[in-house]
């Protein structure tokens, strides 16, 4: 199959539509990737997938208003931190974001957990001073915010045109469950780990039965630890089924897993900084069906995040 860039977008519930392939911005805090996001506008993307966690917000700015490339064809997503989730600090997180991406609004607001922390003030920049409170075991500890009280600030600044659409990150069935019945504006993504070892179908399904669409982080499994000496277990993007649909097609085993996600509808924003990367990320090919087929089986329900340095267990077990 020929070749093509990964230009097609996801009709949402709400009928906005989102590019499936988006620019991840995790991990980066220099002028280097200002250029980044530049080059990766330039190249075709029109998805960058942002946080006020992640602290590179100001380079995505710069990166947009370097590319030339016009506000309004770029999708711009932003999700809100745990320590941020009181009325007041909904606002302060999302104007923070405005404010160092340099635009009046976001497509997309997330809220990047199901649950909030201890928030322990701001520092001279205007972030956490400790965006990863930990209390006396080590540990982060879950707060006591009503979900009505978060998700009704995100709504004002939707109403006030700060953000274009709503939705969640690392959100369980159950999570949405309790979400739903508060929720006068309703989410339209739930942004999640997924990838071929961990396809979560039950959850998918779920998820596109209520009209909330799937965006995958961490698409490619444990690549980031590629070079960790730590690391014991094998890299997924290296599994010899995906290796065998890459020899077939004449592609990267990257690029089969982006052609996997971008035929089922599922939006996908791996992060990179490396040009070769960031333009091979964005092409893809139509795989067969079975190609398809056996990718989906390859799921093994493993889980390469679940923050248990964080929370002392896996999040999905964090009541």
């Amino acid at each position: 199959m020929p070749l093509r860039f990964a230009t097609g977008k996801k009709t949402l519930s709400n009928g906005a539509k989102i590019p499936l392939v988006g620019l991840g911005t995790a991990n980066v805090e220099d002028d280097s990737f200002a250029e980044a996001v530049s080059e990766a506008l330039r190249f075709g993307y029109r998805h960058i997938d942002s946080a006020y966690f992640y602290r590179s917000e100001y380079y995505v700015g710069e990166g947009l208003k370097r590319s030339h490339v016009p506000r309004d064809q770029v999708w711009l997503t932003t999700k809100v931190w745990m320590t941020h989730y009181t009325r007041d600090l909904v606002r302060q997180s999302i104007e923070k974001s405005l404010a160092d991406l340099q635009t009046d609004y976001v497509d997309l607001a997330l809220l990047h957990w199901p649950f909030a922390v201890r928030n322990t003030g701001l520092d001279d920049d205007g972030f956490d001073i400790d965006p990863k409170p930990r209390e006396s075991d080590g540990y982060m500890h879950k707060i006591d915010v009503p979900i009505s009280e978060t998700w009704a600030a995100l709504e004002e600044l939707v109403e006030e045109g700060k953000i274009r659409n709503l939705g969640v990150s690392n959100y369980r069935k159950s999570d949405l469950q309790e979400l739903f019945t508060i929720a006068r504006i309703r989410p339209v993504v739930n942004q999640i780990e997924m990838h071929p070892y961990l396809t979560q179908p039950a959850l998918h399904e779920y998820c596109e039965s209520q009209g909330i669409a799937i965006t995958a982080y961490a698409p490619f499994g444990n690549l980031t630890r590629k070079n960790d000496p730590l690391r014991t277990e094998p890299l997924m993007v290296e599994d010899a089924n995906i290796a065998r649909i890459a020899e077939k097609h004449q592609i990267t085993p990257l690029q089969v897993i982006m052609s996997w996600n971008y035929a089922r509808g599922v939006c996908a924003v791996p992060a990179a900084t490396v040009p070769k990367y960031i333009k091979d990320n964005y092409i893809i090919t139509d795989l067969d069906k079975e190609d398809i087929e056996i990718i989906n089986h390859l799921d093994r329900g493993k889980r390469y995040h679940t923050y248990e340095d964080m929370f002392g267990q896996s999040y999905l077990d964090y009541e």
